[in-house]
């Protein structure tokens, strides 16, 4: 080869070996991530982001203080944070853009969390506290009691009572939580409390050939949800549930047949009518087909 093309070879040789070494750097600049330009200057904030879920967002991606602090390019450019929604702007703020604030990353985990009944009054962080933002020091009790049920109860005082009563969901004894039955982040639906509870009452949810209409309207028509002074966790005692339905003007008579025997004798209800949640057999739920 000849001094000449020995050059050009060299020369060509060289360009795509820094074109690699280009591409080499980028692709590491790449899979290590940038850096956030908020940090440089708030290191308190990421000094308190340190092990949370945040920690790391935060210091790659300006946007994470962007969703709560709106766009910070002027901010950057002059220093001046009056560009900026701070405390006194967050003070403000409703429910709903406080949420709107979390799903500006969090929207493909919750869609329809601005649907909810938490999103008109609640900011995301008054949940999860343990996971939250560099304004919020999680407390030991925080962290022990959000599993059960401790962080809903701090709003719903009354349901906690109920979960103190005889009859009761296993809550406090930690078999399931509050987000066991409620959808905390969707809707509430009109009839969703059936579908919630057949998903562990499987054998009450049918389908039945006859069905009994207040089971197909909701379990909530005779049970407590959360709790009962009633066995069964009932919203009444003895035959006074299946009356406050089945009761006409010539009671004792109960559809077509006098009950007065029965009733008079201490009889229940369901010592005939066992199959109260619906039956494959008779339309009286009766098994036995006993008057």
């Amino acid at each position: 080869m000849s001094g000449h093309r020995r050059m050009r070879f060299m020369g060509k040789r060289s360009r795509w070996g820094s074109l690699v070494v280009g591409v080499f750097l980028l692709v590491a600049a790449v899979a290590s991530g940038g850096e956030s330009p908020c940090v440089s200057c708030h290191e308190n904030v990421m000094q308190a982001l340190a092990g949370t879920p945040h920690f790391r967002v935060a210091k790659e991606s300006q946007a994470f203080c962007e969703a709560c602090h709106g766009n910070a390019a002027g901010h950057l450019e002059s220093g001046d944070a009056t560009q900026l929604v701070r405390a006194d702007g967050f003070a403000r703020w409703t429910g709903r853009q406080k949420g709107k604030a979390c799903l500006s990353c969090h929207s493909k985990d919750h869609p329809t969390y601005l649907l909810s009944a938490h999103a008109e009054t609640e900011a995301c962080w008054t949940c999860h506290e343990t996971q939250a933002l560099h304004f919020i020091t999680p407390s030991a009790v925080a962290r022990k009691q959000e599993s059960l049920g401790g962080k809903c109860f701090s709003c719903h005082a009354e349901v906690m009572g109920q979960f103190r009563l005889s009859y009761r969901h296993p809550l406090q004894e930690g078999f399931m939580t509050c987000v066991s039955c409620h959808k905390v982040h969707e809707p509430t639906p009109a009839h969703g409390e059936r579908a919630t509870c057949v998903s562990c009452h499987r054998e009450q949810g049918g389908p039945f050939v006859f069905s009994h209409a207040p089971a197909e309207e909701g379990c909530v028509s005779c049970h407590q949800p959360h709790g009962s002074s009633h066995r069964g966790m009932l919203v009444s005692f003895g035959n006074a549930l299946c009356l406050s339905c089945h009761s006409q003007s010539n009671f004792p008579a109960v559809g077509k047949i006098p009950h007065n025997y029965w009733l008079a004798g201490g009889g229940r209800c369901w010592d005939c009518h066992s199959q109260v949640h619906g039956s494959n057999v008779t339309p009286d739920f009766n098994p036995r087909g006993r008057r």
